[in-house]
């Protein structure tokens, strides 16, 4: 929980159904997570939108009415994949 990332890149485009957002976060924000394929690890992600003076809604990948700080159990489980599979 460091709050927000000044290195990390982000992207999002609107598509038919919705939107994709793309997310480059620097590794040390992700330790000790090691970095090798079939790796499994649990993430969460909340993305506020601010209408200036306070968060009027979000997306996030924990269940609907949660959010994820403090409560990893809620967190999906991801796996890493190396180049060539999807």
């Amino acid at each position: 929980n460091t709050g927000p990332v000044p290195q990390m890149r982000c992207a999002f485009r609107r598509i038919a159904d919705g939107y994709i957002y793309e997310l480059a976060i620097p590794a040390g924000q992700l330790a000790p997570l090691t970095f090798k394929p079939d790796s499994c690890f649990r993430f969460a992600l909340l993305v506020n939108h601010n209408n200036g003076t306070y968060r009027d809604r979000a997306l996030t990948l924990t269940p609907a009415g949660t959010e994820p700080y403090m409560q990893p159990k809620l967190y999906p489980t991801m796996i890493l994949v190396g180049a060539g599979r999807s």
